[in-house]
């Protein structure tokens, strides 16, 4: 099998290099395997479509004139 995928002839370096890569994908794989669980954990709030109004507070000067 190693003959035919061309790995009996790659040096111990290259060897390594292959583990080394393949490793890497690996765990890329999984931590955004990972980033996609915790944002569907998360769900925005739902926003009004209507903009919420601010109540004015009365001065004393307005109350009195009332």
């Amino acid at each position: 099998m190693q003959i035919e995928s061309g790995e009996y002839f790659l040096g111990k370096a290259a060897k390594h290099r292959a583990a080394e890569q393949e490793r890497a994908e690996k765990a890329k794989e999984k931590k955004e395997e990972k980033k996609r669980e915790r944002e569907g954990e998360y769900v925005p709030p739902e926003e009004s479509s209507a903009p919420a109004k601010a109540k004015k507070r009365k001065t004393k000067h307005e109350e009195e004139d009332e």
